[in-house]
């Protein structure tokens, strides 16, 4: 199921166009002793909200802090 999909199935709007994010961090890896860069991809609308979508399907937060 696509962020769009989900988001009419429960009767969300996305306000305008959705844009793809990336942000990265630093997680220590206890195998090699250093610290590996984890990739975290979501989107966002133009009002705010963020749109994660992983293997377990879509979620959503919006400006207030609320996830659907």
């Amino acid at each position: 199921m696509t962020i769009r999909e989900y988001a009419d199935s429960i009767g969300f709007k996305i306000i305008g166009k959705l844009t793809r994010m990336v942000e990265e961090r630093k997680e220590y890896n206890w195998r090699t002793g250093q610290y590996d860069i984890v990739k975290t991809v979501n989107w966002r609308d133009e009002a705010g909200n963020i749109y994660i979508k992983n293997r377990n399907g879509v979620c959503i937060i919006d400006t207030n802090g609320d996830a659907y």
